[in-house]
């Protein structure tokens, strides 16, 4: 599924405009997304380049688009930016940059 109508699928489903097992099909296949949390220590991290928009990373395992960028936001939720595209510079070889896209908020289930 492309970024972009996984985002159209969230706001629908956010606001109750889709039907009851289009629901539960979206729920799952976001649901098998990798996420990633902001922050990490050295070697395995990530963090804004341009806050909300972008970010940039140093991992072994690195994201791919589609995959989900967990953030604390202002208000103490936590915010799930889906990844859009993924740049990988080449040097450092675990180095890559992304831009994301607010989802929506992440919550536990």
């Amino acid at each position: 599924m492309s970024a972009l109508k996984e985002l159209f699928f969230r706001y629908c489903l956010a606001r109750g405009l889709l039907a009851p097992w289009t629901r539960a099909h979206l729920t799952k296949t976001l649901a098998a997304r990798r996420l990633f949390p902001l922050g990490g220590g050295w070697g395995h991290r990530i963090e804004w380049q341009c806050c909300g928009v972008q970010i940039v990373g140093w991992m072994q395992s690195r994201p791919v688009v589609g995959d989900v960028v967990l953030s604390p936001m202002v208000s103490g939720k936590t915010g799930a930016h889906v990844i859009l595209r993924v740049e990988r510079p080449g040097d450092p070889h675990d180095m890559f940059f992304a831009d994301v896209a607010l989802a929506g908020y992440y919550v536990l289930t």
